[in-house]
């Protein structure tokens, strides 16, 4: 760790044979469940080293760097912190680390194995703006920045609705760009691929929540590649072959075996 106040490197961690740091700081230091064999090897789960709070430790009012040479497994789900120190009381601290987060819950994962650095001074924006609802959604299932531009995909609940995609046009605007060629009730995903929108349709079963079950019960399924024009082009359904068919009465609610839903492009 350096600060660019001073131009001194603060605080150094080799992590060659043990948890020790090299620069004097006088922080106590405590490994913990680290192996240590050409490098520290971190187990994922509990692994990691514990610093005494110190005085040099409380930058952050102005420039500061921190370095840190790291090797991830392919089969390492969740990489998490590489260094934080956060005070939950007070809402005050910095973090870095590798983060996957998923967009929204069924969603695609948009941002995978990210670099990402935070800073959080405890303040809090209360303010939210009403950016209006598109068409007559009960769920805004997707979110997509496509071409710098956010598109919506939306769940319509009646029996003569289906689900849209829509384009936001500030304020509380949005422009229609079609509603499902399929006649589905919903457009589950949106993202960017090869330069164009893609999105997906799906039929949503809203049942167990008090909108109670879907009342267009047609299948969806399907990826749509959107062209700027508003042409919608066809670009198959994935699990078909082995899906249970379409015009086939099945008893459950859930797990229908019936590929009427694409849930999620990434």
């Amino acid at each position: 760790m350096r600060t660019s106040g001073e131009e001194r490197l603060i605080a150094h961690w080799p992590l060659e044979k043990d948890g020790e740091e090299l620069c004097g700081l006088g922080a106590q230091t405590k490994a913990h469940r680290i192996e240590f064999s050409l490098g520290a090897r971190f187990n994922g789960i509990d692994s990691g080293i514990e610093l005494q709070d110190h005085p040099a430790l409380n930058f952050g009012t102005g420039d500061f760097s921190v370095a840190a040479w790291i090797q991830v497994e392919d089969h390492a789900d969740v990489v998490g912190d590489i260094i934080s120190k956060f005070d939950p009381e007070t809402r005050r601290g910095f973090s870095l680390g590798v983060v996957s987060a998923s967009g929204i819950t069924s969603s695609s994962q948009p941002n995978y194995r990210n670099v990402h650095f935070g800073i959080d001074h405890g303040q809090l924006d209360e303010k939210w703006s009403d950016c209006g609802r598109p068409g007559r959604a009960v769920h805004v299932m997707a979110l997509g920045l496509v071409k710098g531009q956010l598109h919506a995909g939306t769940f319509e609940k009646e029996a003569a609705e289906q689900g849209h995609l829509w384009r936001y046009a500030g304020g509380r605007r949005w422009i229609d760009l079609g509603a499902t060629p399929d006649g589905s009730n919903s457009v589950p995903s949106v993202v960017e691929f090869d330069g164009a929108l893609h999105c997906t349709t799906g039929k949503y079963n809203p049942v167990g929540s008090r909108l109670g079950p879907a009342l267009n019960t047609k299948s969806g399924g399907r990826v749509w590649r959107v062209e700027t024009e508003g042409r919608w082009t066809d670009c198959g359904k994935p699990g078909a072959e082995d899906a249970v068919a379409d015009d086939a009465t099945v008893a459950a609610i859930y797990e229908t075996g019936k590929a009427d839903e694409a849930t999620s492009l990434t």
